[in-house]
């Protein structure tokens, strides 16, 4: 036994000698019963700048975030901390479902890609649920992991960091900072795909196999929820995957599937394979493409589109895009068993099986998928006498809908708005909120069609005129939980409230917006917000910029014909309600109401919501691009 300079950070912090033999654990270590891996790890002694040579001297924030306040900040991190953080990311971000919690926790963190993967978990968990028995300074391990992210990425790569960029990809996101999230999680896609370039065409460990194939549908399923553009093209296709889908829940805990690996493009939506609660990963991932594929269809212009208003492509008519959709998700759902099915399944029983996160991610992506579908047709603004009903609005389809058509409609779509309220409500009332970015954006949609319903009830003919009012308040209240854990939600609160005011003001007040209809927004629209508008659209090119005449940055004025000059205000913009409204008296223009600054890649871009659109990127912070910004 000999005293060497390098040694422990428990030895170092009690100022006792350290005694080993150049590896872990030491002698200290061993009697005090810290003999697992990560427990006792060795290092050389952190020398201080004072007495560092100033050519050798290197100080950047990445090298202090790692060593700073007597050692690691991992180090100093107990081991319940990281269980509490990875019990809670496995159960809260069932999306990201590629940790196995057996070897993960006996697995040594004393690599670098290990300890930044443990401090991801740690910022994404804590966040979304803190602990009352642990106190966590979150900013200190997000910085931690900013830099040691940047002092990884130029090492070989790892399955560890793949898995640290999916997560911390999804708290940049969650901050507000959408940008940062999307280039994190192409950067673990790349890495993935190099991983999967390199690896032996085999493992001999089934496990480590699975969470590799797990990784890569994070990989998958990040890739289709950080959207950030309309042009942006998906980097994994679905059909091109290269690895199976993933296996039970049972099977993976176990480290042994039991039943035949099935390849995404092999599998039939309707079979029986994979449906129930237990293959929750499989049936996400599917859903997941599924969903995102009606999003990028929406953003790109939806009935807009050239050619969607020909009866071909009519929303009711077989081989329409909205048809094929439309299909595509309920094949999804019926190849699912009932007991994943809300509400013919209970939250409360999903509950006490310890699988309500999962079970509720499912069905938000089924309901907020029918949702986005079905809004995209309905009347921007109907009457208050108004029953369902297509676009009133340009532009207007070329036949009419099969009778009872559009009550159908109408029901598919208020009903998905409030079960998706609904069973937030019931986890929160079961104990078991799930307050996380997906959850947040199904709430955020859900309450712009409860609002919309509650004030136009006729619009569903009156069905949930007794219930729509609860649920205006529930997914009001879900949203102003959600913002106090999130940044995202601050702007989704203003929304809404400002939805609320504009819709209300609408259904009482129709002489004030009888000429009003989303076409003349569209012009406004196509100036300050590039990725609602398509440049192909036959009836709103994106010459209709010629239409407005920005005079400053608070006025807008559309071009009058001699014979219409509507009521302007002392800014040259059109007056939507009477300024003497005590609640819309700081909001009575167009571009105050409908439209607000939501910055992307640093550049101050708007973007519209609510019913003509809501907002698909959430980055709504310049200061996102520093390294400490939005940690708190």
């Amino acid at each position: 036994m000999v005293r060497a300079t390098i040694a422990c950070a428990w030895c170092r912090r009690s100022k006792i000698r350290c005694v080993h033999e150049g590896v872990s654990p030491c002698r200290n270590c061993l009697k005090a019963g810290r003999s697992e891996d990560g427990d006792c790890v060795l290092s050389p002694p952190r020398v201080s700048p004072r007495r560092t040579p100033k050519a050798d001297h290197v100080s950047t924030p990445a090298v202090q975030s790692l060593t700073h306040q007597g050692g690691d900040l991992m180090d100093r991190t107990p081991h319940a901390v990281i269980n509490y953080a990875v019990g809670n990311f496995r159960r809260l971000f069932p999306e990201l479902g590629f940790l196995h919690t057996a070897t993960f926790e006996a697995s040594s963190q004393g690599d670098k890609s290990g300890r930044v993967l443990r401090a991801a978990i740690i910022s994404l968990a804590f966040t979304s649920k803190p602990s009352g028995d642990h106190r966590v300074d979150i900013p200190e391990y997000a910085t931690y992991v900013r830099g040691g992210l940047s002092s990884v990425l130029f090492d070989p790569p790892r399955l560890e960091t793949v898995q640290a960029l999916l997560i911390f990809s999804m708290f940049e996101w969650s901050k507000g900072c959408a940008s940062n999230a999307w280039m994190m999680t192409g950067t673990a896609i790349r890495m993935m795909q190099s991983l999967e370039a390199l690896r032996d065409s085999k493992f001999t460990d089934e496990r480590q196999q699975e969470v590799h194939n797990r990784t890569f549908w994070g990989c998958f399923v990040m890739d289709r929820l950080i959207l950030c553009g309309k042009y942006q093209s998906f980097a994994l296709p679905v059909d091109q995957m290269p690895t199976p889908l993933p296996i039970g829940e049972e099977d993976f805990a176990f480290g042994q599937s039991t039943g035949p690996k099935i390849m995404a493009r092999e599998l039939n939506t309707s079979s029986s394979g994979h449906s129930d609660i237990d293959h929750h990963y499989s049936i996400m991932v599917r859903g997941f493409d599924i969903w995102s594929r009606i999003l990028k269809w929406v953003i790109n212009g939806g009935r807009r589109q050239p050619g969607m208003t020909s009866l071909t492509n009519c929303p009711w008519s077989q081989g329409s895009s909205w048809g094929d959709f439309h299909g595509e998700i309920q094949a999804w759902r019926q190849g699912q068993n009932k007991r994943v099915q809300y509400p013919h399944a209970s939250v409360s029983a999903c509950v006490s099986l310890g699988r309500a996160e999962s079970f509720a991610m499912i069905n938000l992506i089924y309901f907020v998928s029918l949702l986005f579908l079905n809004q995209e047709y309905i009347p921007f603004l109907p009457t208050a006498e108004s029953e369902p009903q297509g676009p009133i609005d340009p532009p207007l389809l070329e036949a009419k809908a099969p009778d009872g058509w559009w009550s159908d409609r109408a029901m598919e779509l208020f009903d998905s708005a409030q079960h998706i309220t609904l069973m937030l409500r019931q986890l929160d009332e079961n104990d078991c909120p799930l307050l996380t970015p997906y959850a947040g954006f199904c709430a955020f949609s859900a309450a712009t069609m409860n609002i919309y319903e509650s004030c136009f009830p006729r619009m569903n003919l009156n069905r949930s005129v007794k219930t729509v009012g609860r649920s205006v308040e529930d997914s009001m209240g879900y949203l102003r939980r959600f913002q106090n854990v999130w940044k995202m939600g601050e702007r989704w609160v203003k929304t809404t409230e400002r939805i609320q005011r504009l819709l209300t003001r609408a259904s009482q007040d129709r002489q004030q917006f009888k000429a009003k209809t989303r076409d003349d927004f569209i012009a406004l629209e196509t100036y300050m917000q590039y990725a609602r508008v398509s440049r192909a659209d036959q009836d709103h090119p994106i010459d209709a910029i010629e239409n407005v005449d920005m005079q400053n940055r608070g006025g807008y004025r559309r071009k009058e014909s001699a014979d219409e000059v509507p009521e302007v205000s002392s800014s040259g913009a059109p007056v939507l309600f009477p300024t003497s409204d005590p609640d819309l008296s700081a909001d009575t223009t167009i571009d105050s109401q409908w439209n607000e600054d939501w910055p992307l890649w640093g550049h101050q871009e708007y973007v519209p919501f609510a019913i003509g659109g809501v907002p698909f990127d959430y980055n709504i912070d310049l200061g996102c691009f520093s390294t400490d910004a939005n940690d708190a």
